[in-house]
């Protein structure tokens, strides 16, 4: 459905600017990702919602999201499969910080030691591309891994802050959001995403006989 329809924009914005085809496909795939954005983040403000899970689950949506957007990482074959799997694991992970009775000090300790890792992380596989996107340029590399780990930084903070003011719930949040996101981007988050494609082709395939 998003795809008809961003490719229908599409086609209209290019037929009113005069562009050309490689323009217009420029112009749906730009549409497609903003339609499917805004779906997934509809569904996952409902269910939370539903749920009781609407700000921890956000926390969690943002802390991921401020290491994946500018990170990289695995990525699964269709869009189906991806929204379903990114709102299980919001959901899921914001359920988790909740059920996560950490002390202040057991908190903090794993604040450092996973800002540590992450920053390590970073260093070694940021950014973290796939088939259809690399990038080579040195440039754009150390640029990506510089704002990655700002943005690793601000989740510390948010943390943090979020800890002393006594909500431990929700600095848990962020703190599994984080960590979610530098899986992803690490050689384990790609294997992990390809079983899971694996798995799914498998089946697929058996419902489809």
């Amino acid at each position: 459905m998003n795809k008809w329809l961003s490719s229908k924009i599409a086609s209209d914005i290019g037929r009113h600017l005069g562009s050309s085809s490689d323009e217009v496909e420029v112009y749906a795939y730009g549409l497609e990702n903003f339609l499917n954005n805004m779906l997934e983040l509809l569904l996952l403000f409902v269910f939370a919602s539903l749920l009781g899970l609407l700000i921890p689950a956000f926390l969690v949506l943002i802390a991921y999201g401020l290491i994946r957007v500018p990170g990289g990482g695995a990525h699964l074959k269709t869009f189906p499969r991806c929204l379903t799997c990114s709102l299980l694991l919001m959901l899921g992970l914001a359920k988790l910080s909740q059920m996560l009775p950490l002390r202040f000090e057991w908190a903090m300790v794993a604040i450092i030691v996973l800002a540590a890792g992450g920053l390590s992380i970073i260093r070694a596989w940021v950014p973290a591309g796939t088939e259809k996107k690399q990038v080579t340029a040195v440039h754009e590399i150390r640029q990506q891994k510089q704002i990655t780990s700002l943005t690793l930084l601000l989740n510390v903070l948010i943390a943090v802050i979020l800890l002393y003011c006594g909500y431990n719930s929700l600095a848990n949040a962020v703190l599994l959001g984080w960590l979610c996101g530098l899986l992803v981007i690490t050689p384990w988050g790609y294997k992990l995403f390809h079983t899971l494609d694996h798995g799914m082709d498998i089946m697929e395939g058996r419902c489809a006989m």
